[in-house]
């Protein structure tokens, strides 16, 4: 069926439950074309979120605001007076007896973007929003949930900041070695796509581990790898790899967002995956590790976007970018495993 799924979930709580509709109203944005807004201090609010400033306001903040259509369900909270425009609602409450913040966060767990549907541009119907049921508990259990939410969000917000800074010192160690040791290309030290023809000598029921382009994350890591054998996988067009091996996406835009990987707790250490994979295994003179810190950097990904190849929407970075590219690689494998171990890749 092409219609959503709007049932209403049973809420299981111990405190009263009531309908969102009992307790506030989804009321309509007001339409504020591009060309009509004047510069100002006041957020326009989309379905996406801001989407640019006026000078003037059309609803007092703070506030909450769930996108209409488009990003049909999405809730954002809005401090500052702002002009939510005709692709949003905006929350009132009923009344004043209830934590505007609390039901910020009761709205968002709802997910009421499933609630979306509608031929082309998907909508959301503030009706099906009214049906669904939120706990209740008195005031201040609403302001205690609030502040301990908050004080996630901050932990959160801090854990963010100094993610963000070690990966900027890590990139400015990196950095350094530039000027302080020889520069050698790519295909010097490492083998760029090593042949398929490897795994004939493993027999058809060896057990291998399958990842696809979704199971890399944008942050360096594999995040699942399903058992298959090697039977159902080597006569399709998967690229393989194994042990130690680092695999970079080569498509936009899972190149540009940072999808590569250390390959390593493989089953029977060999792995194969998706086709859009260049495979990076390091020869002796470098280490894997250290290796795998020079590649998987920002500056490297915005080199090989200038070497794209092919039509928009199926670019790709071709094997002769990683062949070219040059790396410093300290001539003592102490020094490369000195960084690696201050980094902890």
């Amino acid at each position: 069926s092409l219609a959503p799924n709007k049932a209403v979930a049973q809420v299981h709580s111990k405190w009263y439950v009531r309908k969102v509709g009992d307790i506030c109203d989804f009321e309509y944005g007001d339409g504020l074309p591009q060309n009509k807004r004047q510069p100002g201090p006041y957020p326009v609010i989309g379905s996406n979120g801001r989407v640019g400033f006026h000078n003037q306001y059309f609803v007092e903040g703070p506030t909450i605001i769930v996108g209409r259509k488009g990003t049909a369900g999405a809730v954002f909270w809005e401090d500052e007076n702002c002009w939510p425009i005709d692709t949003t609602f905006y929350i009132k409450l009923k009344s004043s007896d209830f934590n505007f913040h609390y039901l910020f966060l009761m709205l968002k767990e709802l997910s009421l973007d499933k609630l979306g549907g509608g031929i082309g541009v998907p909508g959301l119907n503030r009706e099906d929003a009214y049906q669904q049921k939120i706990p209740v508990p008195p005031l201040d259990v609403q302001a205690q949930i609030v502040s301990d939410c908050q004080a996630i969000d901050a932990e959160v917000e801090q854990a963010e900041k100094t993610i963000v800074d070690a990966k900027i010192e890590i990139d400015n160690r990196v950095s350094d070695l530039y000027g302080q040791h020889p520069l050698r290309r790519l295909s010097e030290v490492i083998i760029i796509n090593p042949p398929k023809t490897e795994i004939k000598r493993f027999n058809d029921d060896t057990v291998v581990s399958f990842i696809e382009m979704a199971s890399v994350s944008n942050d360096g890591f594999i995040n699942e790898m399903v058992d298959k054998p090697l039977s159902i996988l080597k006569k399709k067009s998967y690229t393989y790899f194994a042990e130690n091996d680092i695999i970079v996406a080569k498509i936009t835009p899972c190149m540009e967002n940072g999808k590569c990987a250390l390959a390593q707790g493989l089953t029977n250490e060999l792995g194969m995956g998706s086709s859009e994979f260049h495979v990076l295994r390091a020869k002796h003179e470098i280490n894997v590790k250290f290796l795998f810190l020079m590649i998987n950097r920002e500056a490297i990904r915005k080199e090989a976007e200038k070497h794209f190849t092919g039509s928009s929407g199926h670019r790709r970075v071709p094997a002769s970018f990683y062949e070219n590219f040059q790396i410093p690689v300290p001539i003592s494998s102490d020094v490369q495993k000195s960084l690696v171990k201050e980094v902890a890749v």
